[in-house]
């Protein structure tokens, strides 16, 4: 029923919410779910939300504050094996690039890859929750999460790593305020400058510079293919083991920039370009090319996307 944002949001335990209980709302809010679900017909699973969202966002906690990636900043997370990784990025820090600045083709393969109707959704995609949850019950097991561009990148600022209840409340909440207080552009720009491309790649200007000696504005279909096709698991795919693009990588590579083009993301002149230059394609050679090491190429990438296109009305 219609209720007071406020009350909605502090109706969570302030133990779950945790350093985001300082966030201070106006405004009213309402929402429905159905869902139809037989373990027996799985495909036949709907579920659909209908949410009235008149909220405010008056106050932030200062662990939500958003200026500091207004100026120079430190990113810092904690690595699975419990190392910690610091760099300095953000606005006027070698780094960091500006939206303007990153390849077209960068944009659109990242959109393409891991959310492709980012620009028309408000932070949360519902169709995309439906089919995870078709896929997971199907599997028996957690295989696929329904994680929006905003949702990662409220994970990668504002959290830690650890999958609890607790951090995908905080994340739903982050990803809430990150969508009201933001451009899209924005949210992009921020979220190619401090995901993980690699082990110890961080940010697109470092990951262009270390697999392909370029700048951003420079990759083309093929590189830019290539960097969001290991986007799922940088630290596996993400270190060559030699300066030829392994057969298994350059087919889930190809794959998925032919995808593209059949929905009309990628000029078919591209597609072209980029299946020719593989041909000559080496990764950057030199004392900071990509770590090499003797294990066979992955002849298994995962050549599934990351979250469904909206369907169309």
């Amino acid at each position: 029923p219609t209720t007071s944002c406020e009350s909605a949001l502090h109706a969570l335990p302030a133990d779950v919410l945790g350093p985001l209980v300082g966030f201070r709302m106006s405004g009213t809010l309402a929402a429905a779910m159905d869902i139809s679900l037989d373990l027996a017909a799985l495909d036949r699973t709907t579920l659909d939300f209908t949410v009235d969202d008149a909220c405010t966002f008056l106050e932030a906690p200062v662990e939500a504050d958003l200026t500091r990636f207004e100026a120079p900043f430190r990113h810092e997370l904690l690595e699975p094996d419990g190392t910690e990784f610091s760099m300095e990025t953000g606005p006027g820090t070698s780094n960091w690039v500006p939206y303007e600045a990153i390849s077209p083709f960068m944009v659109e393969a990242v959109l393409a890859h891991e959310d492709g109707s980012f620009f028309r959704h408000r932070g949360f995609a519902p169709w995309a929750i439906r089919d995870a949850l078709v896929r997971n019950l199907r599997e028996g097991r957690y295989v696929v999460g329904a994680s929006t561009i905003t949702m990662q990148l409220a994970k990668n600022v504002f959290l830690r790593r650890e999958k609890t209840l607790v951090r995908k409340v905080q994340e739903v909440v982050l990803t809430w305020w990150l969508e009201r207080s933001l451009p899209k552009e924005r949210i992009l720009e921020l979220y190619l400058n401090v995901i993980e491309y690699g082990p110890s790649v961080y940010g697109l200007r470092h990951a262009a510079h270390h697999y392909f000696d370029v700048r951003p504005s420079e990759l083309t279909p093929l590189t830019a293919g290539y960097l969001a096709v290991i986007l799922p698991a940088p630290k596996r795919y993400g270190v060559p083991s030699s300066l030829e693009m392994p057969p298994g990588t350059s087919r889930a590579v190809l794959a998925f920039l032919r995808s593209m083009a059949e929905r009309g993301r990628l000029p078919t002149d591209a597609l072209a370009g980029a299946e020719a230059e593989l041909a000559s394609f080496r990764f950057r050679a030199g004392p900071t090319a990509p770590t090499l090491y003797e294990a066979p190429a992955p002849e298994d990438l995962d050549t599934s996307f990351g979250l469904p296109e909206a369907p169309l009305d």
